[in-house]
């Protein structure tokens, strides 16, 4: 467990800025896929804290987990969150742009961010009573 944290550790610290690999739709492949694993992690930890019989560790153990698997979402792009972040920093005009002439995709990150909001205000009053 320890070890995974630090391998994430050190790979979100990186900030190197060699993002030439991407481009406005492959960040945004990237932000879906990153999203998706995310709401997928936290819909496992609420499942677990919903159940008297789920120890604390394993919501901790579920967070680990789909932490290190977007981690290697990442990886499968040869990035990492902090040059998708960079990348966006240096092209959020074109990023931006990209998004404002796509509607779908528009409607996907509207979708995405509505289940996360929804799926963390059920976690959050757990949280709160642990």
């Amino acid at each position: 467990m320890k070890k995974t944290f630090i391998t994430i550790m050190t790979l979100l610290l990186i900030t190197v800025t060699a993002y030439a690999e991407l481009n406005p739709a492959t960040y945004f492949e990237i932000e879906i896929k990153a999203r998706q694993l995310a709401i997928t992690g936290m819909r496992e930890r609420l499942a677990c804290m919903q159940d008297q019989n789920c120890p604390d560790s394993r919501a901790a153990e579920i967070d680990e987990i789909f932490q290190a698997v977007i981690i290697n979402m990442y990886m499968k792009y040869n990035t990492t969150p902090s040059q998708v972040a960079a990348y966006y920093t240096h092209n959020s005009q074109a990023v931006d742009d990209y998004l404002r002439y796509n509607i779908n995709l528009q409607v996907t990150l509207n979708q995405l961010t509505a289940i996360f909001e929804s799926v963390s205000d059920k976690i959050r009053p757990l949280l709160e009573m642990q």
